[in-house]
């Protein structure tokens, strides 16, 4: 490996883990505006690591894989919430007790923030790997290449 450090798989493991239990605590602060915050603010921080990695390095498509998960996690809680609106619930998103209302949705959401928890700790690991990659010095061919 010579003067070349890589991340082993068990640091990432670590990395994750942490950064899972620190979202989770995030999430639970204010139940709805917690993750609706939470993964606002990790999808900012994740576009502005991209934005830094891009600059140094050239552009990759790495951010638009990030972007069209979270539209896809756009789309489900807009799914939700057209359940939960021709139900006759008061809250789009939050706790609805209408008996019009499908049995196996409250799982569905337990399910979604769960997933949702998973992609932004991944996020924030990616975030941090990034930060990592970009305090490195460029190699004279990257910046010959660019």
């Amino acid at each position: 490996m010579g003067g070349t450090s890589r991340i082993s798989a068990m640091m990432l493991l670590k990395l994750t883990m942490l950064t899972s239990f620190v979202l989770v605590g995030l999430f639970y602060v204010s139940n709805v505006m917690g993750f609706a915050l939470t993964t606002l603010v990790v999808i900012t921080l994740l576009a502005m690591s991209y934005c830094i990695r891009y600059w140094r390095e050239g552009i990759g498509v790495e951010l638009a894989y990030w972007g069209l998960v979270y539209a896809a996690f756009g789309l489900v809680l807009l799914g939700i919430a057209l359940l939960q609106s021709h139900a006759g619930c008061m809250f789009l998103i939050g706790d609805c007790y209408q008996s019009r209302l499908p049995s196996w949705l409250s799982n569905f959401k337990l399910l979604y923030n769960l997933k949702l928890l998973v992609v932004n700790s991944v996020a924030v690991t990616m975030i941090i790997l990034n930060v990592r990659r970009t305090r490195k010095p460029v190699s004279d061919a990257a910046e010959i290449n660019s």
